[in-house]
């Protein structure tokens, strides 16, 4: 039952309510602001694979740890995420348009520029290998070391002459 008391005092209580609501000022919150500073992602092919004088009719395989082998250095922020990406040719040319099939790629990645420890990782030639890796340290830039090997495969038909091709290695930061 709702006495006349109760009836005056209900205008007061939403007086009252909205009085409170519309008597807050505006508030505030800090924002920090940041940034850092890197320095900016470089590569080097410091070795050509070279597979050296083959004969005809044989296979020559050079392993991606050996002075023999492609290499590839990537330098950056240290403890920075990279994503590196490696195509490499299926085929060695000859001036002349004949061609040696290059196969059973592989490659191992390490911050040591022996690549000692290191893993060898399969992959297919004409495709591209995506690697995510890390710089390694705490401060400054750093390296990482990229070995490539494959193996060669002369025919017994293919001509005498000198054969190239030309593969790609391709490096980011993986969160810029």
């Amino acid at each position: 039952m709702i006495t006349r008391m109760h009836c005056l005092m209900l205008p007061l209580l939403i007086t009252a309510v909205t009085r409170s609501a519309s008597a807050q000022g505006p508030v505030t919150a800090a924002v920090d602001v940041t940034a850092q500073i890197i320095s900016p992602i470089t590569i080097a092919s410091t070795h050509a694979l070279d597979f050296g004088r083959v004969f005809n009719a044989s296979t020559k395989t050079v392993a991606p740890n050996v002075a023999a082998s492609g290499h590839v250095e990537v330098s950056g922020t240290s403890g920075s995420a990279v994503n590196l990406s490696v195509t490499m040719p299926a085929v060695l040319k000859a001036a002349s348009s004949d061609q040696i099939a290059v196969v059973n790629w592989n490659y191992m990645l390490s911050s040591n520029a022996t690549l000692v420890g290191a893993t060898p990782v399969g992959f297919n030639a004409g495709v591209a290998q995506p690697i995510a890796a890390v710089l390694g340290g705490t401060g400054g830039v750093t390296k990482l070391y990229l070995g490539l090997g494959a193996t060669l495969q002369a025919s017994a038909s293919a001509p005498i002459g000198s054969y190239t091709g030309t593969g790609q290695v391709t490096a980011a930061y993986a969160d810029l």
